[in-house]
Order: structure tokens, then sequence, then C-alpha cells
């Protein structure tokens, strides 16, 4: 038997222990990688759920604008100004919001619009600003911060056509629709006869009909087209922005408080005195049973006037000064004469009837302006120069309305020689889509020793 030599033993010692050493070396060279990369997937992964919680953050918040806006039915050109008074800066309930992806903290604030309020917005457009963290505790890792400015814009898909009907549709005589947007369409049937005169394209969900070879259609003519959705037309939603109330019986209300600022009822008559004098017109208007109301030759004051019940007119305005106005009627609105009218409730809606609008021009043209609408039929005939769009929602017809062709009940005309141009801009102002889309989009990454860095 051999034995090693106390220098060999020795030896074969070290080699172990070098050998460990190195074994041990690698292994911890090994967990240092497998950390660092466990490190980096999980920075990886802190900061894509951070990204996507501040985009919860800009989604939140710009479901609340249009949920503001669609809540209030405010001016669409100056949309938040309570919540820029409000929230100015970090609201409460935007703080720190635990989401899936972690959380989020998220402000809107106004843009530099020129007006010199950061409180007040002039110009439907504010700026977003959300920064995100992969923990629902908040700050403790690294951030995301999204910046986006938003404007608002207002959309009405019936607002592509001059005239828009839900039923029956018939244009003779010399009749021209013109503009940009100088094009008709019906739910139903359209006929065109005489000298009708379409700018863009004239279309039908049903048939199309053209009688003789003056009609002229600048684009299509067509029949079988999709059907145009028309939202219903109720006078009711107007009521509370009017600036006064022509009630049934012969008052004047003040539209915000409810409270009569006049009467055209006429005083009982005192016992041996002379007969009570008739009121005399406020406003421009006058009322007396049963006529009902209707205008004056002067004295027409601008507004938005809500009347339960009709009206009947031939007054309002000069070609030097227009009579800025909105007529909304329970019933029907029947103009005559030659007024010259513009639209007053957001410079949009000029008349809007529960009934029926029917609008005779004579002797001197009549020119008026903005959005007519009509829960049941419109008929334009004579001297009118009308620029703007008309929309006819042709609900069931009222036995002993203006508009009451027993053959045809929900037929719109228009004919004679009227006017109508068209340029488009004439959305409805209380039944329309908001969209709330983003016109620039900036983020940052935030580190948890408080650097960024622009992505």
């Amino acid at each position: 038997m051999r034995y090693m030599r106390p220098i060999d033993r020795g030896g074969v010692l070290l080699i172990a222990i070098l050998l460990v050493v190195f074994v041990l070396g690698l292994a911890g060279a090994y967990l240092v990688v497998v950390n660092t990369q466990a490190g980096r997937v999980r920075e990886g992964e802190d900061r894509a759920r951070s990204k996507a919680a501040a985009e919860v953050g800009i989604d939140h918040m710009r479901t609340h604008l249009l949920s503001v806006v669609d809540a209030t039915g405010v001016d669409p050109t100056q949309p938040w100004n309570s919540v820029l008074a409000t929230d100015h800066g970090t609201p409460a309930w935007a703080t720190q919001v635990a989401t899936p992806e972690g959380s989020y903290t998220v402000r809107v604030t106004d843009n530099d619009d020129g007006d010199g309020n950061d409180i007040e917005d002039s110009d439907a457009t504010v700026l977003l600003e959300s920064t995100g963290y992969g923990t629902a505790q908040g700050p403790l890792g690294d951030g995301h911060v999204i910046r986006c400015i938003v404007t608002l814009e207002v959309h009405d898909p019936t607002a592509a056509f001059a005239i828009l009907t839900g039923g029956d549709l018939d244009i003779y005589g010399d009749e021209a629709v013109g503009g940009t947007l100088g094009g008709v369409h019906t739910n139903e049937d359209l006929t065109l006869q005489g000298s009708a005169n379409i700018a863009r394209s004239a279309t039908a969900s049903a048939t199309t009909t053209r009688v003789g070879d003056r009609v002229t259609v600048g684009g299509d003519f067509l029949a079988d087209r999709p059907v145009v959705p028309i939202a219903p037309v109720v006078p009711a939603d107007y009521r509370p922005h009017a600036n006064y109330v022509l009630t049934a019986d012969g008052r004047v209300l003040d539209g915000a408080t409810g409270v009569q600022v006049y009467t055209f009822a006429v005083p009982a008559r005192v016992r041996g005195g002379p007969p009570p004098a008739a009121p005399g017109p406020y406003n421009g208007f006058t009322w007396s049973s049963p006529t009902g109301w209707t205008t004056v030759t002067s004295g027409w004051v601008d507004g938005m006037y809500y009347i339960e019940g009709d009206i009947n007119f031939n007054h309002g305005g000069t070609d030097t000064t227009p009579w800025r106005v909105t007529l909304v009627a329970e019933g029907d609105i029947q103009m005559q004469g030659n007024p010259y009218l513009r639209p007053f409730f957001h410079e949009h809606e000029l008349f809007v009837a529960g009934g029926d609008v029917y609008a005779r021009g004579t002797g001197t043209n009549a020119e008026i302006e903005g959005l007519i609408l009509a829960h049941e039929q419109v008929d334009m005939d004579g001297n009118i120069t009308f620029s703007g769009r008309v929309v006819a929602e042709a609900a069931e017809n009222t036995p002993g309305s203006l508009v009451d062709r027993r053959a045809n009940p929900l037929l719109s005309m228009f004919g004679g020689s009227v006017r109508v141009t068209y340029n488009g801009g004439l959305d409805r102002s209380l039944v329309t889509e908001f969209r709330l889309p983003v016109r620039s989009w900036n983020e940052d990454l935030i580190t948890n020793t408080g650097g960024g860095a622009g992505h």
C-alpha cells in the first residue's frame, strides 16, 4: 500500500479548494446575472404598468369632460369653465386612483388660449396630464407622465344636408338649393319637378322621381339610400334655455325665474269708468284671444322665445337690422310677409316647432338664416332667401295643423321662388354627438431618483 506524501495531499487539497472557489464564483456570477435580468424584467413590467395606468387616467378624464358637456348642455365654445374653476390643479376624485395596472393621478388645466385666464376656457381646448405608477401605493418605482391636448368637437350626423325630411319630400317651381352642402335627402319618396335646381346630391331612402326636363341635380340622384336617423324634435328641451316664455293665456314670463313680467290680459273695467285700454306690445310681440301670439311692426328685442301653442307672424327685423331671434313653439310656426331674421340661440336654431313650419314670403323678399326644425312637416313657398338648413322629423300629422294634406299627411314641400343656401356649420345645439380627439401627445419617464427622460 502506497501512502501519499504530505506535500501531495496538500496539493490536492489546494486544487479542490480552488475548484470550489471557481464553481462558487461561477454560481455567484450566474446569480448576479439572473438577479440583474430579473430586475430589468421587473423594471420593464413596472414601466409598462405605469404607462398603462397613465393612459387609464387620460381616458378617465376625457370621459369626465364629455359627461360634463352631455349633462349640462353647456355652450360648446366654452364647455369646461366649471371644471377648471372647481378642479383646477389635481381634483380629489382623480388622485392616486388604483387600477389593475397600478395607480394614476390626473389633472386638467386650461391651455394657452390667449385669454390670460388659466381657469377660463375660451376655445374648447384643455391640457390633460396623467401620472401613472406600476403600484397601487403610488410613487414607489418608476412612473410615467402623459400630457395631451384635447379639443371638443360637435358632430350632428344630419348636418350634411340642406334639407332633410323623415317623410316624403316634394321640391317644385323655381326652388333652388345651393351651397357647398346644398343637397337634399328624404327617408321616404323624393319628387323633383318644375325648374327645381339642386346643387349637390338629391337622394331618397325609398323612390326618386324627376318630372320634366328642367330639373337640375349637380350630384347623385339616387333611390334606396340608407335611412338617416333624425333625433326627435322636442320643443320642451329648449324651454330651460329661453329668455322669455309666452304662455297660452297671454302672459310673458322671465325664462330664468318663471316670474311674470307682462300680461296681455285686459284689466277689468271699473264701474262708471271708461273701458280699459288694451295692453301694448312687449318686445315686439302681441297677443289676443283667440288669435294668439304674433309680432308687431317694430320694437323687436333679440332673444329666445318659448311659445305655449302656435305663433303666426308677418314682421321682424329690417334689411339693415335683422332681428336675432329663436322662436320655439309647442305647436305650429307660421311666417308670412318679409321679415329679416337671424338665429339667436348659439347662432344656430331659428325655428323649432312641435308641429309644422309654414313659411310664405310675400311682397318683397324675406331673408332668414339659421336652422329650422319641425316635429312634423315643413312647407316653404314664395319669395324667401334662406341661408341655413331644414330638418322635418315627419312625426304623425296633427289634424288641422298648418301642413295638413290628407292624401299624404307626412309630405314636406318647397317651391315657388325659395332660395336655400347651406355651407355647413349648423349643428343642432341640444342633439349632437360630442367628440374629444387628441391634438397632441407627449410622454415622459419618471425614475425613482426623480429624474426624467422624454420619449
